[in-house]
């Protein structure tokens, strides 16, 4: 009788120990599970998980019709670096008085083939 306990013991743990766990292989001491914020939370650079908008600071490049090129801090929620990169504009009328130089606070949708600004202010 004792057999069959051991064997139903060890059938057991082998299933157990198959089952699939999240890796982080790679991430150190200092992984963050996706969706999770790294610290204190930074308004400045944190995804709004209902509309999947994402806000952060940068300095305008250049700009054109429908489009700005921005040199952006990093945005963490994301995994992007501090970069210079295009983005579309949602409403043309968010271009209205800005230049190149002027340092901004944006908000965006990681939309392909480039991300859209939905907000834009000039910061001081």
């Amino acid at each position: 009788m004792q057999l069959h306990y051991l064997f139903f013991t060890v059938i057991l743990a082998l299933c157990l120990l198959a089952l699939p766990t999240p890796s982080f292989a790679g991430h150190g001491e200092h992984a963050v599970m996706p969706g999770t914020a790294k610290g204190k939370a930074d308004p400045e650079c944190c995804k709004d998980q209902s509309t999947n908008v994402y806000s952060t600071k940068g300095k305008i490049v250049s700009v054109e019709q429908g489009r700005i090129n921005m040199y952006h801090e990093p945005v963490p929620a994301l995994q992007w670096p501090a970069m210079t990169m295009p983005f579309s504009i949602e409403d043309a009328s968010l271009l209205k008085g800005l230049k190149p130089g002027d340092p901004v606070r944006f908000d965006f949708r990681p939309t392909s083939p480039s991300p859209t600004i939905v907000d834009i202010e000039v910061v001081k």
